[in-house]
């Protein structure tokens, strides 16, 4: 085993020669959970493109299910080593947010598929015509709604506010509770 640690941690004295730990390494940690889950966010809108292309614009619940677990995992890494109440309630936040644009990215990607098909143009050719004009994307998204995708965001976000957020215990009940005779 090696003594190195996994993040780093920064030691500093401070006016009275005693030694502080730096906070530097949970700041590193949280940012690349941050960075990962976004990743993860757009990979799973990807798949939730493909999938609902692939699978005749048919919606499946799993998938927004899938997609609010995988960015609260991958969100998860990210969270400082001991969260309080208000810190979990920000990452589960963040991690609903993350999940619900993924979702809206994703079906986004399932109308460039079925509009390039129709076309008869790349769906790289179509998507980059999109990005030329972003306020078509909008109208799409506008066009193609459908009462019944709220309820797919809605399970995407809270699946990953959920996910991400980790529970706070309260040490002072997790003391008593563990006492024999108690």
């Amino acid at each position: 085993m090696s003594d190195f640690p996994i993040t780093p941690v920064f030691q500093a004295r401070d006016r009275r020669g005693v030694v502080r730990r730096s906070r530097r390494g949970s700041t590193l940690r949280a940012i690349a959970g941050l960075c990962i889950a976004l990743a993860v966010a757009i990979a799973g809108g990807v798949a939730w493109g493909w999938l609902t292309f692939t699978l005749g614009n048919i919606r499946v619940p799993w998938m927004s299910v899938g997609m609010g677990t995988a960015v609260g995992f991958s969100l998860r890494g990210g969270h400082w080593k001991e969260p309080t109440r208000h810190g979990a309630l920000a990452w589960g936040c963040i991690g609903g947010g993350l999940a619900l644009a993924g979702s809206v990215w994703g079906n986004l990607l399932s109308c460039v598929a079925i509009g390039a098909q129709h076309q008869n143009v790349s769906a790289a050719d179509f998507l980059g015509r999109l990005f030329a004009s972003p306020d078509q994307m909008g109208d799409i998204l506008l066009e193609t709604f459908v009462p019944f995708d709220l309820l797919f965001y809605g399970i995407a976000a809270v699946t990953g506010f959920l996910v991400a957020r980790r529970p706070v215990i309260d040490r002072a009940l997790a003391c008593e509770t563990s006492q024999p005779g108690a």
